[in-house]
């Protein structure tokens, strides 16, 4: 009787978890901010490795990427050591 109970009980709390959470992922308007009207950007990117003498290739694993690992290319860290307010690698 108490295991039978027990079950019920545990059903009605994970039925309650499962609404609550689709109640949750009601959509909402969408909030993002409009693109601005004109083609000028403040930020733009110019490819300067080859000029700075970056030419390492990267060559991540077997090609048949059999890992997790294999599939996940390297990463990079940039940040201002010297301050003179440009990034070093």
């Amino acid at each position: 009787m108490v295991r039978v109970l027990a079950g019920g009980v545990v059903w009605l709390i994970g039925a309650g978890l499962i609404s609550a959470g689709l109640v949750g992922c009601e959509s909402s308007p969408s909030t993002s901010p409009e693109r601005p009207a004109s083609a000028d950007w403040a930020i733009h990117f110019t490819q300067i490795a080859e000029a700075s003498g970056l030419r390492h290739r990267n060559i991540s694993g077997d090609p048949k990427q059999r890992f997790i690992v294999e599939s996940i290319s390297a990463g990079v860290a940039v940040l201002d050591v010297d301050g003179d307010g440009w990034f070093d690698l």
